[in-house]
């Protein structure tokens, strides 16, 4: 009943505790939480003591079997990076995907370019492959198929890095986090390649304010500099917001450019999504006027139109449904032909190996 005053205790980690355990059935998962459960109460007491706190005889209660479903969860293929700083620890995990596209869903104009230059080299083992590539354009026209069709091309599994798998808020974690992940990633080179998708948050150096995001520039660029980095690709819809040292020969070898599609893009993108989605045309004539109706849309675009169709006609696209479906998109020409003539700009001062698949108006119209 007296009133005294306590020293607050500081939390502590059981480090001990790090064997994961695989559960089949009652009995195991009975004794591995008294195993478990012994291992944190005999910790805990052991710092009373070293505190000068003393501890009575007691009894062990029955052990929480929650502590135990949480680290026998089954994971994937998976790269991890563990980080610690003294007082803190860490874990980040990335799925390692296998390729949705294949080489056969590059446009069939660039295919060949994009065989010779890159996928050869690379599977064949030479010295002098591209171990990166820079893909950009407007958004939905097929900059993420592109990155896994090469990827599938090379016959290789891929990750794929975005902020908020190392971005922390406490000072130089950031660093730490992506520097580690970076490095596993290595370690699996031969197997797996780098994806980084919607890239402008490596914004150039001119336009970053916080230091960590500098830091965090600098990072990926001593790794692109690397001699035994996986192969990476990077994608984005405005170039102009990625640091130019990034993207210079050496870390990225060959740049891939991509506009509007035009007409022979847009049926084969048109039969594409048909076969995927199960989709029947009610006559073949309809596919022709649907490649006539789709003039700058995006492939993205021409995909929703296609399955908006679908949907009003039950699975088949009929005159009434395509036309229904037209109906509710807008797309302004103006607008999209001022993106295409900045493409081409981008591209004749391009410097490097680049490819480029930017048609002209006829060709789209």
């Amino acid at each position: 009943n007296r009133r005294e005053h306590v020293t607050p205790v500081k939390p502590i980690i059981i480090s001990k505790i790090s064997k994961p355990y695989l559960i089949d059935n009652k009995k195991a998962i009975l004794r591995a939480a008294s195993g478990v459960w012994k291992m944190v109460v005999n910790e805990f007491v052991a710092h009373l003591n070293k505190l000068g706190i003393s501890t009575p005889r007691f009894r062990l209660a029955k052990p929480p079997l929650t502590l135990l479903i949480v680290i026998s969860r089954e994971e994937g293929d998976v790269i991890r990076a563990i980080i610690s700083d003294g007082t803190e620890v860490r874990g980040v995990k990335l799925p390692v995907r296998v390729p949705s596209w294949r080489y056969t869903d590059i446009p069939d104009k660039i295919a060949n370019e994009v065989l010779t230059v890159i996928v050869k080299p690379y599977i064949n083992g030479k010295a002098y492959a591209p171990r990166g590539v820079f893909i950009t354009g407007p958004p939905g026209v097929g900059k993420s198929v592109m990155a896994e069709a090469i990827i599938s091309a090379l016959r290789m599994k891929y990750v794929e890095l975005n902020p908020s798998h190392y971005r922390s808020m406490w000072y130089g974690a950031t660093e730490k986090i992506l520097d580690a992940l970076l490095s596993n990633i290595i370690k699996r080179r031969k197997e797996v390649a780098l994806l980084i998708d919607d890239a402008e948050f490596i914004s150039s150096r001119l336009y970053s304010i916080h230091e960590a995001h500098i830091s965090e520039i600098i990072t990926l660029l001593r790794y692109m500099q690397r001699p035994d980095r996986p192969f990476t690709i990077i994608t984005a819809n405005n170039p102009d917001l990625i640091d130019p040292a990034l993207l210079r020969p050496g870390r990225i070898d060959v740049v891939i450019v991509l506009g509007y599609p035009d007409r022979e893009l847009r049926r084969k993108v048109i039969k594409r999504s048909a076969k995927r989605y199960g989709i029947e045309f009610e006559n073949e004539k309809l596919i022709d006027l649907l490649v006539k109706e789709t003039k700058w849309f995006s492939n993205a675009e021409i995909d929703a139109l296609v399955r908006l169709a679908a949907s009003k006609g039950d699975g088949l696209i009929t005159m009434e449904s395509l036309r229904w479906a037209k109906r509710k998109f807008s797309i302004n020409y103006i607008e999209r032909k001022k993106v295409q003539e900045y493409l081409r700009w981008y591209a004749n001062n391009l410097q490097g190996i680049k490819i480029t698949l930017i048609p002209k108006d006829n060709e789209i119209g």
